[in-house]
């Protein structure tokens, strides 16, 4: 026995399942392995059968008389370098290997053989194959004899001289040489594309969808389909007109030729269904036996073209070997209206085949090579042929031949054509007859057979790819209906009930019975879809994404490009109102996808590029002075989790949406591991989609909130994308919070003013954390299944940020809060104060030391920080975060009343403004209140008020002056009185150090700020007299002065805001966000 310890292996393996399958896929472990010995085969990554399988290393095992030292052995959790590990990372639930946690604590979830799962959500990510050993192609049979097999199609034999006829041999090789430029070009765009990384089924939708995305990706794979479900019947008619021509050479017949065609067109669709419902394997034989007789076929025609010319056919236009005929062959006669682009749509499908490969992918052994591979030398053999038999043609036969042997020996074959304007008696020659080609040939029947074999190869050939892109495309579920036809049958995954679907279409088609009215409804499909492959390769390549590493090397970004805009060029030239409705249909079915948003991740070259220009964007930005026109409201939002303060976010979101920027802030009081902040911006994310937010989330670890936000203010955002405003939520219970918290709550707003923002502080009397309500997955608990009793179980939260598991509940008391502070505390009758300032009717004095300290008092839940919340309150908090979210159906109708008290730029007006703009705030009306200034000038304030508003462009119903200098009444005084006193302490020195009480209020604070106090309370009077049912108030923020008591101005901002409507509190940082310029 070795000394070295034995590893073991754990191999799994991913079960292959059907689309329509939306059960976990469970990943089993399959056998436990030691390492091979010298002549055992080493496990590959991919199993025989077709199974994926992926190693992992678990923990060595020792053996009994082993040392125990760890440095007699390797010890390790690492993951070797294998290539399952990078599929399995593109599947949602998938783990390829041990994540960084584990590693750090030596742990891992394998350990002990644990199963995974993987979800069928993104099965498109695997590459999984069947169960069993389904039939795969290399790059001749799967590719090149396919692409062959298309393109060689109906149009070979029973268009090609006419076109030779129409356009003459100058312009056929035009035709040609753009047709063939059309193809060649999208091949190798399609090349890079597809030897970027594995490629599954689906083909060329599979190649659009990973690159430019589902939206582009799902309105071609539609088209694509159709155009292949076309494409079936329209070869089918060829091969049934063929086949009704020379039944009719023997007087043979049904009905009339039209309905001749449809009936035989019919019988040969249930034939050709019933080929590809037995399987791909029957399908690619015929295929082979199809190839072998075009083949023959081809070298028939050659080989009767040097074969000497009988009166008869001479009598049709065929002339042998001639220049004179080449010469008048050389040039254009074009009939019936047709010109260059006609031809050219009419002849162009002769060359789409090229996509037969591709669509088949998950049938290829390696796609990545045979793809581009079969297809160029599809395309060039195919090119050589098509040019071959047009030099044949326009050599050997004549434009119009009456098929008379007597006019031959007259001389008069070509008389019964008597120019564009009169009569054409003919029936033969390149111009009049599609069996032209039958007529050069050295055995007729061949070339007839040839017609046959093109035609249904071609139809077969279609018959298969259409399904195979559809099915790929349901199984992606990204437009609603389909899954059905998503299913797939035996040992190779066919997707039947996609058979009839495109055999439905065909017939329809093939109920059209005329070739050259069906040809151009798929040329601009087609070439359509070759745009977008181009397009797509140019895109990927102008994103300089580090993922676009193509092995195929030999293309360029601005040929793809230049191949995009010559197949749009063609799709108006051939036919300017069929390009209009295939664009029209993918521009819809795109903005189907799009307005959908399918939960798909692709890494498309969109994604790419988005970040690419975004930088960009941002770079260019810093080189653009800041100007008050373009001034946007970029507010860093103190949310915490979002989903837990939702009127807030909501509230927010309604001024920023379309208009500037929000970012969420969340700050991790006492967390040590940064590890949770992806989850948190997992969730967050997913609760925006969800609710309609456009917001970004910054989650940030700190010892203190202070020290939180700082961070926050200083590094969140980008260049010129930065916050220029913090929004934060009024703290309702200051007062049971210790000095600490209160201290950060003051030193929140100073730190933003000293970081030049501006400053929000939104208060709502019904609260707005409902991170109580709120499971780990950020989904909120349904209210009915709380308790209506007086005590109920809710979740247990860490300072409000993030729930714990539904395993760790506690129980809440629902008290009457009303106990947490008397109204009426002993010590607070008026007395006089002699040593004090005057106060107000004598009522602002010095409390008794007795009572000055919140811990003294019977307050609830303390140690918590949070007063009970009962059930009708958590209802009513969600019930206003509905009322301020922009998709409500209750629309807001009242006034935004606007207290512009002191300029601070016009952040307290602009924002106003923009809500009143936006939903659900647009019923709503701006009344402004402003400062009255002195009494004998109260008039012309209000005409400058007015004057200015207007040429601000700002809507209001009235603006109105308030006087703030009148004292306030007893009452109000007395009130105030009775928030602060347990707060008061008569001396500094009688001050106690007590954490867990707010800072106490001295007769020194309120001497040095007496008048702002007065003033605070007076505002409250104009505000309950004003604007007690205004449905929003804006308020000017009275600015903390440096050293600040931060008891005192909470209790200012008390004062403000308490048993009021929503209000919200607004600083600028003095510079200007409004201009009356333009």
């Amino acid at each position: 026995m070795s000394d070295s310890p034995q590893i073991a292996t754990t191999r799994f393996s991913v079960t292959p399942v059907k689309a329509d399958d939306q059960q976990e896929i469970s990943v089993v472990p399959i056998t436990t392995i030691s390492p091979p010995m010298e002549d055992e085969e080493v496990p590959q990554d991919i199993d025989d059968i077709g199974y994926i399988t992926c190693e992992r290393y678990d923990k060595p095992r020792r053996n009994e008389d082993d040392s125990d030292d760890e440095e007699a052995g390797y010890m390790t959790y690492e993951a070797m370098p294998r290539e399952t590990n990078y599929v399995l990372s593109l599947t949602r639930a998938g783990k390829a290997r041990p994540t960084i946690m584990e590693l750090r604590l030596n742990k891992s979830s394998i350990d002990q053989g644990e199963t995974g799962s993987v979800t069928q959500r993104d099965s498109n990510a695997l590459l999984v194959e069947p169960a069993t050993g389904g039939m795969k192609f290399g790059w001749i049979r799967g590719v090149f004899i396919r692409c062959l097999l298309n393109i060689w199609g109906v149009l070979l034999f029973m268009r090609l001289s006419w076109v030779v006829a129409q356009a003459g041999l100058g312009l056929t090789v035009a035709i040609l040489v753009l047709a063939c430029a059309v193809t060649t070009v999208t091949t190798l765009s399609m090349s890079a594309i597809s030897t970027n990384g594995a490629v599954q089924g689906g083909g060329t939708y599979f190649l659009i969808s990973r690159s430019l995305g589902p939206e582009f990706g799902g309105a071609v794979g539609i088209v694509f389909s159709l155009a292949n479900a076309v494409a079936v019947g329209m070869n089918t008619v060829g091969f049934a007109e063929a086949l009704v021509e020379l039944l009719t050479e023997h007087n043979v017949s049904m009905l009339d030729p039209t309905n001749d065609i449809r009936i035989i067109g019919l019988l040969t669709m249930l034939l050709l269904l019933g080929i590809t419902i037995v399987g791909m394997e029957w399908e690619a034989r015929t295929q082979i036996v199809l190839f072998g007789v075009i083949i023959g076929s081809l070298i028939n025609f050659f080989v009767g073209s040097f074969i000497s010319v009988s009166d008869d056919k001479q009598a049709k236009g065929i002339t042998g070997y001639s220049a004179d005929v080449f010469s008048e062959n050389f040039f254009p006669s074009f009939r019936d209206g047709h010109s260059f682009m006609t031809v050219f749509a009419i002849f162009f499908p002769a060359c789409t085949g090229i996509m037969a490969g591709a669509n088949i992918s998950g049938d290829l052994k390696n796609p990545a090579k045979a793809i581009p591979r079969g297809t160029l030398g599809a395309i060039g053999v195919s090119g050589i042929s098509y040019l071959a038999c047009a030099l044949v043609v326009a050599a050997v036969a004549v434009r119009d031949a009456s098929g008379s042997v007597r006019d031959f020996f007259d001389g008069n074959v070509t008389a019964c054509y008597n120019g564009t304007n009169g009569a054409n008696t003919c029936k033969w020659g390149t111009a009049n007859s599609y069996q032209m080609m039958t007529e050069i040939s050295a055995v007729g029947p061949i070339i007839t057979t040839g017609v046959f074999a093109a035609s249904l190869s071609s139809a077969l050939a279609c018959l298969v790819s259409a399904p195979k892109i559809f099915q790929a495309l349901s199984r992606d579920n990204i437009f609603p209906y389909i899954e059905f036809f998503g299913r797939g049958f035996g040992k190779n995954d066919e997707p039947r009930w996609a058979y009839l679907l495109t055999f439905v279409i065909g017939c329809g088609i093939v109920l059209i019975a005329d070739l050259n009215a069906i040809a151009p409804i798929i040329s601009n499909f087609y070439i359509g879809t070759y745009a977008l492959i181009n397009y797509a390769c140019f895109d990927a390549s102008l994103s300089a994404s580090p993922g676009f590493r193509p092995g195929f090397r030999y293309y360029n970004m601005w040929l793809s490009l230049l191949g995009s805009g010559l197949c749009v060029a063609c799709m108006f030239m051939m036919n300017w109102w069929g390009a209009l409705i295939t664009m029209a249909v993918i521009a819809f079915l795109w903005g189907y996808v799009h307005h959908k948003a399918p939960d798909v991740n692709w890494g498309s070259s969109i994604q790419a590029r988005a970040f690419k220009s975004t930088v960009q964007s941002a770079l260019k930005l810093m080189g653009v002075e800041d100007h008050v026109k373009n001034f946007r409201p970029q507010v860093l939002v103190l949310s915490g989790l979002p989903s837990s303060r939702p009127a807030l976010v909501y509230f927010v979101n309604s001024f920023t949406k379309n208009t500037g920027m929000m970012i969420c802030g969340d700050v991790l009081v006492g967390a040590t591991n940064l590890h949770i902040i992806p989850p948190l911006q997992k969730q967050t994310y997913s609760w925006f989609r969800e609710k309609h937010i456009k917001s970004f989330y910054s989650a940030i670890v700190a010892k203190t909130f202070r020290e939180g936000v700082r961070a926050l203010i200083q590094t969140v955002g980008i260049g010129k994308m930065r916050p220029n405003m913090v929004m934060m939520g009024f703290n309702n219970l200051w007062m049971y919070h210790p000095a600490e918290s209160v201290e950060d709550y003051l030193d929140t707003i100073t730190d933003s003013l000293d970081a030049n923002m501006g400053v929000g502080i939104l208060r709502v009397q019904e609260g707005m954390d409902v991170s109580q309500l709120l499971d780990f997955t950020g989904s909120t608990y349904d209210l009915l299944s709380l308790s209506t009793r007086d005590e109920t179980v809710i979740p247990q939260t860490t300072n409000g940020l993030l729930a714990a598991p539904a395993s760790q509940k506690r129980k809440l008391s629902f008290q009457d809060t009303s106990r947490g502070f008397s109204m009426h505390p002993s010590g607070l009758m008026p007395t006089v104060n002699e040593n004090g300032p005057p106060a107000a009717n004598g009522l602002l004095q010095p409390s008794s030391p007795l009572i000055r300290c919140r811990s003294e008092l019977n307050i609830f839940s303390v140690e918590a920080g949070e007063a009970p919340v009962s059930q009708s309150q958590y209802t009513s908090r969600l019930d206003l975060a509905d009322k301020f979210h922009n998709k409500t159906k209750q629309k807001m109708k009242g006034e935004i009343h606007v207290y512009w008290l002191y300029d601070d730029g016009g952040l307290t007006l602009l924002i106003p403004h923009l809500l009143s703009k936006k939903q659900p705030w647009n019923g709503c009306k701006l009344k402004i209140f402003y400062l009255q200034g002195k009494p004998h000038q109260v008039d012309e304030a209000q005409r400058n008020m007015v004057a200015l508003l207007s040429k601000f462009r700002i809507d209001f119903v009235d603006a109105v002056a308030v006087n703030s200098n009148k004292p306030p009444s007893e009452e109000s005084v007395i009130w105030f009185n009775q928030m602060i006193q347990p707060f008061r302490v008569s001396d500094i020195s009688d001050i106690k150090p007590d954490e867990s009480v707010p800072t106490p209020i001295s007769n020194e604070d309120l001497e040095s700020l007496f008048e702002r106090t007065q003033r605070q309370i007076r505002l409250r009077e104009v505000l309950k007299e004003n604007s007690s049912d205004a449905e929003l108030i804006v308020m000017t923020l009275p600015v903390p002065k440096r050293n600040c008591n931060p008891t005192l101005y909470m209790a200012w901002l008390e004062t403000l805001t308490k048993d009021m409507p929503p209000f919200l509190l607004l600083r600028g940082n003095q510079q200007s966000v409004m201009t009356f310029y333009t």
